[in-house]
């Protein structure tokens, strides 16, 4: 069973290759949240348990934390339980933060691991060129590799890349996020915009609104995942001044999809 949050498909892509290769069931963390439904879920006698997600500010994304507070998981007696992270560069104390958080549920990590991928957060960071991303895709394909043999052995492991001062990025950066860099005034459309709808669609936390063809954010705070300005196909969804020069990213398994 894994649970993965993904905005852009680096999660995903790496959550569907875990499950193809284990045969687990795949569920969407921003899925069941916005179902509304009490999140309960069966857990089998030797099944592994996954969360797959990437790292927002040095910590697990809110929606992954509130999702593991308010999960119901019978049928855990301590099965292999792992978490896979995927970074633009480091994760600082995610991987604590999580820890913590699925104590409190009972659950205890077997493994830990953490993947450099191609960043998507536009306010601070410049993507990848094509060349570079390929990159990352290979080695990360090996470490998936790597990944799957140890699941299947119920090998306990940690393989992080969670850099220097990493408690002191993890409490400042998380802070700092959700105080100030969570709030949506800074979106607007422009011109480009064809009233598609594909951002109301792809929304993870289902705050884009249509109307007169246009999006409306209708929350004035949202899970920064960066799914509707990355994956807007007219480019027509800017954040701030700054995102009209920068490149999008998308992994190539959302681009199929979209």
């Amino acid at each position: 069973m894994i649970f993965y949050f993904s905005a852009t498909g680096n999660s995903y892509w790496m959550a569907k290759e875990i499950s193809d290769a284990q045969g687990s069931t795949l569920f969407s963390i921003t899925d069941e949240l916005k179902s509304g439904k009490v999140l309960e879920y069966t857990l089998k006698s030797g099944e592994a348990l996954g969360f797959v997600f990437p790292v927002h500010a040095w910590n697990p994304p809110s929606a992954v934390l509130e999702f593991i507070n308010k999960i119901k998981l019978s049928g855990y007696k301590g099965q292999y339980t792992f978490a896979l992270a995927t970074c633009a560069s480091s994760s600082g104390s995610t991987m604590q933060v999580l820890k913590n958080a699925l104590s409190k549920s009972g659950i205890s990590l077997s493994s830990q691991w953490e993947i450099r991928m191609p960043g998507n957060y536009i306010p601070l960071i410049t993507a990848e060129n094509t060349q570079e991303q390929e990159l990352l895709y290979s080695k990360a394909a090996k470490k998936l590799e790597h990944i799957n043999k140890a699941i299947r052995s119920c090998v306990s492991e940690q393989r992080l890349c969670n850099g220097s001062m990493s408690a002191l990025k993890g409490s400042l950066g998380g802070f700092m996020f959700h105080s100030f860099a969570m709030g949506t005034s800074p979106f607007y459309v422009t011109s480009a915009c064809t009233g598609c709808g594909l951002c109301e669609k792809l929304c993870l936390k289902g705050i884009i609104a249509m109307k007169d063809n246009k999006p409306v954010w209708t929350s004035k705070t949202c899970y920064q995942c960066e799914a509707c300005i990355n994956r807007c196909p007219k480019k027509a969804i800017q954040y701030g001044k700054k995102s009209e020069s920068k490149p999008r990213y998308c992994h190539p398994i959302y681009r199929e999809q979209d």
